[in-house]
């Protein structure tokens, strides 16, 4: 085959030569789909279990699973992880290995919420007893706000939403409940220079207010968990009002995540008590 040698040498028939034989440029089409195929190959490995795994699970599922769990202190356990969970958000810097920590032992504890619900109040302490966990409400409040990673305020409102989700049919929804009055509590303000990164935090509330409340009719709510929608809405008007707003004209794409959170909120509260129109109106 003969071969241009000048520069009008085109791609096509550039060539070069390894061990005495011709290889030809691959075509960059080909190496784009080659490297998507091996992508997925990939992924298909972290996906797929090994037989010695599948294995494990096949005999967990048996007596031997329950006989392990039933060997396991949960309460403790989740003491332990809660623990952990809040000294590893109070620090100063959250490096990548406490970023999975966090992850990791949120799962753990909303596993073992879902597997005994009867350790809700006791992880929430919802009933003040001296016995119960006391920091699991600050872990939440820190997590939800947290300002050093994005992530971690997603990991929780996601496994709180989850728990709120998965137990609605518990108590008459008291997960959910305790949930939107402890948020409530914990509403971010413009002086509140700790709950600047509010968008999952109001999300959160939003859906579980709106999920909650949606089908009740107001009358039925009493005790601890019960919320007086038309004060709250007040309260909320009222804040909106005395809110000093940081955006500015000189930059369009400044967000007030506080005040959309808050009008936001109101909208939904709306949404679910339609009567409270007149009130703000």
């Amino acid at each position: 085959r003969k071969l241009s040698t000048g520069p009008e040498m085109t791609r096509k028939q550039s060539v070069t030569f390894e061990g005495g034989e011709e290889k030809k440029d691959k075509d960059p089409k080909l190496q784009k789909k080659d490297s998507k195929l091996e992508e997925k190959k990939k992924e298909k490995l972290k996906i797929e279990e090994t037989s010695e795994f599948q294995a494990l699970v096949q005999r967990l599922n048996g007596d031997l699973g329950k006989h392990i769990v039933d060997t396991l202190n949960l309460k403790e356990f989740l003491r332990l992880i809660s623990t952990l969970g809040y000294d590893v958000l109070t620090q100063n810097e959250l490096e990548s290995e406490d970023r999975m920590i966090l992850e990791y032992s949120l799962s753990i504890q909303i596993a073992i919420l879902l597997f005994n619900k009867n350790h809700i109040e006791y992880f929430l302490d919802i009933d003040n007893s001296p016995d119960n966990i006391k920091n699991s409400k600050e872990m939440i409040i820190e997590g939800i706000f947290c300002s050093k990673q994005a992530n971690v305020r997603k990991y929780f409102t996601h496994a709180i939403y989850v728990l709120a989700k998965s137990t609605s049919g518990y108590k008459s929804q008291l997960t959910a409940r305790y949930f939107v009055n402890l948020l409530l509590q914990n509403l971010p303000s413009s002086e509140d220079k700790s709950k600047v990164y509010c968008t999952q935090f109001f999300d959160l509330l939003c859906k579980l207010i709106e999920e909650t409340f949606a089908n009740s009719s107001g009358e039925e709510e009493d005790g601890e968990n019960s919320i007086n929608f038309e004060n709250l809405i007040s309260n909320i008007v009222s804040t909106i009002k005395k809110h000093h707003s940081s955006e500015k004209r000189e930059n369009l794409f400044f967000v007030d995540k506080t005040l959309v959170g808050l009008l936001n909120l109101c909208d939904r509260i709306l949404a679910v008590r339609p009567e409270l129109k007149e009130v703000i109106s």
